[in-house]
């Protein structure tokens, strides 16, 4: 009876809150989500809803730790239509709806294995939904940069009225429901795979215009991480990424209105993410002046103000995305960086000594190789132009920064993918995403040349010892070239290295 499956709601989600760890709920957790659903169809009442809505989307959340639930076609044409209705609950079917359709998307995060791909109804469905957040519940540039915390934070809450009462004014405002379809917008790009990604290009440019009407400080929270993981997705589309070249000039403006602000935000950090992909794949030199335009008063103020000495965050940008647009520069466009960085206050050798010392407050594996690459260049360049400075002492910084990053390498721990993942996140369960695997893995491909693209495998995680050995090589030819200069400084360099490098450099042959 519809009295009884009601009365089970509250009993429920209390003992999924006190016993969620318990082994009963695997074996559970998908019939009483299809109970749910089918429970919704015949509900009226907003508040019965929610709390219908609410059980599912924490079932869910369970069941996306471990569980492959995939829920039918029918179901969601439910869900769908439920979300077509008036909405007479302030809103708040609406964002239980939203919850409800992320975590089913969180099932297909491309870091699980084995993975549940994305179904093309669930697609379709989430599409249609952010397709409404956007045409229908768009907050006006006026109401200035939201964050989606109140909205989501209210999917967690026990009682209807209480959640109502944590959106605060904005509860009978769109703009909740639009930063929701936001989230789960992004959520849909990370997990969506390309041969599924029709649907999704065409949207792409639409958004551009969108952003490219508004001022920086009026971008809504995640506008930013949207382009970055379209900018991936049509890489893996196209590995030259010529769909993305009629765009760089929206993407570029976009980028230089984040730098322009004074907080070291998350747009600031994901800006330089996106131009870590637009140098990577700048296809012609007039692509390569137009993203250098950005580039070049970056490295002014780098060379000029940044002191190793002090703490990273005393630096004007986020140090280490700056750090890795800097190895992608070097790693795609060797001549061009080689040219710059020697121009700069300092020269050749201040600057590799700088990346030197960045290297040492950087913690994953590929930026620190690639950085450690990128200085050696320099450092060579230096040695080769005859210039003032004391290239031995570089040197010796270079090698000793080798060695951490042999130590680093060896020891077993979270690859450097978890760490940043983290950081990005920042997640609780009422904001959980799937991980951002593909921009992680595109992010990390750019620091490194295209025939080391072997090294990064499905879930992002790179191959860090494909990527030392890289290093290890790059490293043995250049001292190869300097003993074929003075064998006398190669010994006293080779000598006075750890242990850890000495073994390195003979079994890479030297």
């Amino acid at each position: 009876p519809m009295a009884v499956r009601l009365a089970t709601l509250g009993p429920l989600r209390e003992l999924l809150g006190r016993f969620s760890d318990h082994e009963a709920w695997a074996q559970a957790q998908g019939p009483l989500i299809d109970g749910c659903l089918v429970l919704l169809n015949d509900l009226k009442a907003p508040e019965v809803q929610w709390r219908c809505l609410n059980l599912v989307h924490l079932f869910l959340c369970e069941e996306a730790e471990s569980g492959r639930h995939e829920v039918t076609e029918h179901s969601l044409q439910r869900l769908l239509a439920l979300w077509r209705q008036p909405d007479a609950g302030e809103q708040l079917i609406c964002l239980a709806l939203l919850d409800v359709l992320r975590a089913l998307v969180l099932m297909s995060c491309r870091s699980r294995q084995p993975r549940l791909p994305l179904s093309p109804a669930l697609l379709a469905c989430c599409l249609g939904v952010v397709s409404d957040c956007y045409s229908q519940h768009r907050p006006s540039e006026a109401s200035g940069p939201r964050s989606a915390h109140g909205a989501n934070s209210a999917a967690l809450l026990a009682d209807a009225s209480i959640a109502a009462g944590s959106l605060g004014d904005q509860g009978s405002s769109s703009a909740t429901v639009f930063d929701s379809g936001v989230v789960l917008f992004l959520a849909v790009l990370r997990a969506v795979d390309a041969s599924q990604a029709a649907p999704l290009v065409g949207f792409f440019p639409q958004l551009l215009v969108h952003y490219s009407q508004q001022s920086s400080g009026a971008l809504h929270d995640g506008a930013l991480d949207l382009l970055l993981e379209y900018c991936a997705l049509y890489v893996e589309l196209a590995p030259g990424a010529e769909p993305l070249q009629p765009h760089y000039a929206s993407l570029l403006r976009l980028c230089h209105g984040s730098l322009q602000r004074t907080e070291k935000d998350r747009n600031c950090e994901v800006s330089f993410g996106l131009l870590q992909v637009l140098l990577a794949h700048a296809a012609s030199p007039e692509a390569l002046a137009s993203v250098r335009e950005l580039l070049a008063p970056l490295l002014v103020i780098f060379a000029s103000s940044y002191n190793p000495r002090g703490p990273p965050s005393t630096f004007r940008y986020p140090l280490h995305p700056l750090l890795q647009v800097f190895c992608t520069w070097h790693a795609r466009h060797p001549q061009d960086f080689l040219h710059h960085f020697s121009s700069v206050a300092g020269g050749a050798l201040g600057s590799g000594a700088l990346l030197v010392a960045g290297c040492r407050v950087t913690r994953p594996i590929v930026a620190r190789a690639s950085l450690l690459a990128a200085a050696l260049a320099l450092v060579e360049a230096a040695a080769a132009g005859g210039g003032t400075g004391d290239v031995g002492a570089v040197w010796r910084e270079l090698l000793s920064a080798t060695s951490e990053l042999l130590v680093t390498a060896q020891r077993q721990g979270p690859p450097a993918l978890l760490m940043q993942t983290l950081q990005a996140l920042k997640s609780s369960l009422a904001t959980k995403l799937p991980m951002p695997t593909r921009s992680s893995a595109e992010l990390q491909a750019c620091q490194l040349p295209r025939t080391l693209r072997s090294a990064l495998r499905d879930d992002g995680t790179a191959d860090e010892a494909a990527v030392v050995r890289w290093y290890v090589g790059l490293l043995v030819e250049s001292l190869r070239r300097l003993g074929s200069r003075s064998a006398t400084d190669l010994q006293a360099l080779v000598s006075g290295a750890s242990e850890q490098v000495r073994s390195a450099l003979q079994a890479a042959g030297l």
